[in-house]
């Protein structure tokens, strides 16, 4: 019996803490899962052999929104023989993240410089504005020599949509927080409704009253 209390008194404010800090984590976004993307595209311009070929990784909190930051990262293989060098690989339809805020000085278009070294990997991060279907422009020595800003290599989706799975995990976290605060405060209520008050003890109009008296 004595164990059975000490573990209600013990498991009940522990259980009721979990709840406390479980809804301040899905308020603050930390159970939103991470949205990931593969996509592979072949750099050919029609003349022979394919000039090399691109996976893109991409990863963003939630999914792929408008104004809202999306990683990058791209790995380049150039086909034997090809001479490309200094090779960029720019978004026309989303800018660096993040933006540049400077008057007079206007955002720039997301560029990803592939390194020459080793697997010829660039990486950072991108911002597009409205939702859509976005492709990519390939720049080698600072010239435009792959067009591909047509085709669907990333899908995003409208702001709004970010809003509302913020707006649910918040509404989860509130509803948790409050459940663990209202668990924390029962034993205190209980405790105040068993305790006597002074009037009853004094009284010998109650049986208290009359149990002092004799």
């Amino acid at each position: 019996m004595f164990v059975r209390t000490i573990m209600k008194k013990i498991a009940l404010p522990l259980f009721a803490s979990a709840l406390v800090i479980c809804g301040a984590l899905f308020f603050l976004g930390f159970f939103i899962p991470k949205g990931e993307q593969i996509k592979q595209d072949v750099w050919d311009i029609g003349e022979g052999d394919p000039e090399g070929y691109l996976v893109f990784y991409f990863t963003s909190s939630g999914g792929f929104f408008a104004n809202y930051p999306i990683h990058i990262k791209i790995q380049v293989w150039i086909t034997a023989g090809k001479n490309y060098s200094d090779i960029v690989v720019v978004f026309p339809d989303a800018y660096v993240y993040p933006r540049n805020q400077t008057p007079g000085n206007p955002p720039a278009a997301a560029e990803i410089p592939i390194s020459e070294n080793g697997d010829r990997i660039g990486e950072g991060y991108m911002e597009f504005t409205s939702s859509g279907s976005f492709g990519y422009i390939i720049f080698s020595r600072g010239q435009p020599v792959y067009y591909a800003a047509n085709i669907q290599i990333i899908q995003v989706s409208p702001y709004e949509n970010r809003v509302q799975l913020d707006l649910a995990n918040k509404g989860v976290g509130i509803t948790l927080a409050a459940l663990g605060i209202t668990l924390i405060g029962l034993p205190i209520l209980k405790h105040k409704k068993k305790k006597p008050s002074e009037l009853q003890v004094r009284n010998p109009a109650t049986k208290l009253g009359r149990k002092y008296q004799k």
